[in-house]
């Protein structure tokens, strides 16, 4: 539930946008409208010989205003919220109440799930302040409008992993590691060592040339499978640099908690499984997606599956280090990056 204070007659303002809290109740499994949001705006005027329109597709992000609202409030506040669209509009001259307007408005909807499929045990019964979020929108603007819509780009996958998740989970993984990948590609450098980005991305390929005598073949090949490389690398530099402590409370058990010092080497093969996934068809394998989420004794959901342990499918296994983390932790890394990255952005902007 998003708390405002109070919840009536004191809307907050954010420039041109006022958010009211509902004090919606909300039940198991049922959706409710947290939030009117209110778009205090005109049509832009042009002026004369001003192209509207660009052949760059870069800033094309996709959404309505009410959805990047919703987007960053999501990340913001570390709740699933999407927007439901239009449901009045006001106009200069005409009812000062507003008129409806809902042929545009679609509410929400999401697939229940059994408590033990919940891939996000977090979100269960979370109330958040509304404040929390105004504090990150009100630092939205002073961003430069190129990393205020990668931001927004990364949202939204964000957003829309924790709305999918639980029914399915395979999608949210890919969401959740394009979230991370967006900002990635917006602050690559090409100032990298191909050697390195090679050993990142090929560490079998590394291995079986070095010490060999061909091993003086090496750099030439680095710099061949550089390019298809340096995607592997930036996603790990970036999300290791903006990645958020573990979190506050873990579980007893340090068998299930995740090697927060070995981060590089977990985000390396959730960046392997993805990739099967997305270019092979290979589905994300078990421990990672369809857990039981059973509490501890102490109420703290498991980070990892036990450590030293094996998983098995049909004929498949997989070792507990090949199936590093379960989805919630990729969440709550994917969210403290984005922050951590959205709040030094505004810092370097002297704003």
């Amino acid at each position: 539930m998003i708390q405002g204070e109070p919840y009536w007659g004191s809307p907050t303002s954010v420039g041109p946008i006022r958010l009211f809290p509902t004090a919606a109740e909300v039940g198991n499994g049922y959706l409710s409208g947290q939030l009117v949001v209110r778009f205090n705006h005109g049509s832009p005027v042009l002026p004369p010989g001003n192209r509207p329109y660009e052949s760059s597709p870069n800033h094309y992000i996709e959404m309505y205003a009410g959805e990047e609202v919703a987007a960053l409030l999501s990340v913001a506040l570390g709740v699933r919220l999407r927007d439901g669209g239009l449901i009045r509009r006001f106009q200069h001259g005409k009812d000062p109440a507003g008129e409806p307007e809902l042929h545009n408005h679609r509410a929400p909807t999401s697939i229940p799930v059994p408590d033990r499929r919940i891939q996000f045990p977090g979100l269960r019964g979370k109330e958040v302040k509304l404040a929390h979020g105004v504090k990150w929108l009100l630092l939205y603007p002073k961003l430069q409008p190129a990393e205020a819509i990668a931001l927004a780009k990364a949202a939204r996958c964000y957003a829309d992993a924790l709305w999918v998740g639980d029914n399915d989970p395979q999608q949210a993984w890919l969401h959740l590691v394009t979230a991370l990948e967006t900002l990635a590609v917006h602050m690559q450098t090409d100032a990298l060592n191909p050697m390195e980005v090679l050993q990142d991305a090929y560490p079998k390929l590394v291995e079986l040339i070095t010490g060999r005598e061909v091993s003086d073949i090496l750099p030439a090949v680095a710099n061949v499978l550089v390019e298809t490389a340096k995607a592997t690398r930036r996603f790990l530099d970036f999300t290791c640099h903006y990645a958020p402590p573990p979190p506050s409370e873990r579980p007893d058990n340090e068998g299930v908690r995740l090697d927060w010092d070995s981060l590089r080497r977990a985000l390396a093969f959730v960046y392997e499984h993805r990739s099967n996934y997305l270019h092979a068809g290979r589905p994300m394998p078990p421990g990672m997606i369809g857990v039981d989420l059973e509490l501890g004794d102490d109420g703290r959901p498991p980070e990892c599956i036990e450590r030293d342990t094996e998983i098995m499918a049909g004929r498949s296994a997989w070792k507990a280090k090949q199936v590093p983390m379960h989805l919630w932790v990729l969440a709550y890394i994917t969210r403290g990056a984005l922050l951590n990255w959205w709040q030094e952005r505004v810092e370097l902007s002297g704003m």
